[in-house]
């Protein structure tokens, strides 16, 4: 290799290392959208389900407790549609992630149920149940 072709192999090395690490420097270093385990939304969204606020765990299952034959279908899906959002933003694994799976397959089958007012209090008591056993192991 020529002394003028090693500088010119070198010169372009160097212009595609900076050009990586610039284009690395300009990227967001954790995006905080929740859906890449280690990012700061999966943890916002487990202070979210965590807290005491009318989207958590706890105030969910209470409100879908007080759900009869009665109340209003589009009550019900409010009320199960506040925590769909953070349980999918939710990074976890092991127990964490059967409670979440076991919570998100009860509020599937609240939603089937809706339409039938007959079974749609015993869906809401199930996904109520499932929201507190989420609650006891992903807060504690």
């Amino acid at each position: 290799m020529t002394r003028s072709t090693r500088s010119y192999v070198l010169a372009a090395l160097a212009l595609a290392g900076s050009l990586t690490l610039g284009a690395c420097a300009g990227a967001p270093a954790t995006p905080g959208n929740g859906q890449t385990p280690g990012v700061p939304g999966g943890e916002e969204a487990r202070a979210q389900l965590c807290g005491t606020g009318p989207n958590s765990l706890q105030n969910t299952a209470t409100g879908l407790l007080g759900v009869n034959q009665d109340t209003d279908e589009a009550q019900v899906r409010e009320l199960a549609d506040q925590v769909r959002q953070p349980l999918n933003d939710l990074q976890v694994t092991g127990a964490e992630q059967t409670a979440r799976d076991a919570a998100s397959t009860a509020l599937d089958q609240l939603e089937a149920a809706m339409a039938n007012p007959a079974t749609r209090q015993t869906a809401a008591t199930g996904a109520a149940g499932a929201l507190r056993s989420l609650h006891d192991v992903l807060c504690q």
